[in-house]
C-alpha cells in the first residue's frame, strides 16, 4: 500500500460513515470479508489525550472465522484518502533494538537511551486476544505469548527502518504501547483487539478508507482486503 509522510500537524477525528455503521456503538463501523469480522473506531482515551492532534488511533477488533490462520502485520494496513494517497501505521519498537535486547541483554538499556525505542518486556499488555501468536521477533518484547511457529516471517527492516523514525517526540507513551495491538497471527476461531497509530491525515482530507490485507499466515497468500470508510472530523 502507498504511503506518504506525516502530514502536518491538526487535529482529526475518525467517524464512521453512516453506510458503514454496523456495530453496536454509533462510533464503531464494520466489515466482515472472507469470514474476517473487522470493527474499527478512532476512540482512543489513553495518555496523551490530544494524541489525534499528531496521530490517528484505530482501535481495531478482529474476529477469524475464515478457516486459516490471519497474519497481522502493520504493512497490511493503511488509511488511504479520497486521492488514493495511503498514511502508514507506525511500528511502536524499534526492532534493532528489541532484538537486540533477546540476543545480547546486556546491551539493552544503552539500546534504549541511544534509539529511543521502549525495549523493556511488556508484562502487563492491555490488547484482547484468544487464540493469537505473537511473531517471531516480538517474542522477546511479550513474554509469555505463544509465537507463531510455522514458516518464514523474519520482521521487514525497510518497513520499520523508514516508519520508526516517524513518532513525534516522546511518542509512544507508556499507554500506547500497552494497547497496541502487537505482529502475530490470530487462529481460526480466534481473535485480537488493540490499537494501531497512523500517521495523521493531510488537513485536506475530508474522508480515509481503513484498509486491511487479509493475508495467510502459513502461506502469505492474500485472500481479500477489507475497507471501512470514515469521515474526518476536524
Amino acid at each position: 500500500m502507498p504511503v506518504l509522510a506525516l502530514g502536518c500537524a491538526h487535529e482529526a477525528e475518525l467517524q464512521p460513515v453512516p453506510a458503514a455503521n454496523v456495530a453496536v456503538r454509533k462510533d464503531v463501523a464494520a466489515q466482515e470479508v472472507s469470514g474476517v469480522r473487522i470493527e474499527a473506531a478512532g476512540d482512543w482515551r489513553g495518555d496523551p489525550s490530544d494524541l489525534d492532534q499528531v496521530l490517528t488511533p484505530v482501535r481495531l477488533i478482529i474476529g477469524n472465522h475464515s478457516s486459516r490462520v490471519l497474519r497481522i502485520r502493520f504493512q497490511d494496513f493503511a488509511l488511504v484518502g479520497e486521492a488514493g494517497f495511503g498514511y502508514a501505521a507506525l511500528p511502536p519498537f524499534r526492532m534493532q533494538a528489541a532484538i537486540g535486547m533477546r540476543e545480547a541483554p546486556r546491551f539493552k538499556l544503552a539500546a534504549a537511551v541511544r534509539t529511543r525505542a521502549v525495549v523493556r518486556p511488556m508484562p502487563h499488555p492491555r490488547f484482547a486476544y484468544r487464540r493469537f501468536y505473537v511473531a517471531p521477533y516480538f517474542g522477546a518484547l511479550y513474554p509469555g505469548f505463544e509465537s507463531w511457529p510455522y514458516g518464514t516471517w523474519a520482521y521487514d527492516p525497510l518497513y520499520y527502518d523508514r516508519w520508526y523514525g516517524s513518532w513525534p517526540v516522546e511518542l509512544p507513551s507508556q499507554d500506547m504501547l500497552e494497547e497496541a495491538l502487537p505482529e502475530g497471527a490470530v487462529a481460526d476461531g480466534g481473535s485480537a483487539s488493540g490499537f494501531l497509530y497512523f500517521q495523521l491525515p493531510r488537513s485536506r482530507e475530508r474522508q480515509v478508507d481503513f484498509e486491511m490485507a487479509l493475508v495467510d499466515a502459513r502461506s502469505g497468500e492474500s485472500f481479500g482486503t477489507a475497507r471501512i470508510p470514515f469521515i474526518i472530523r476536524q
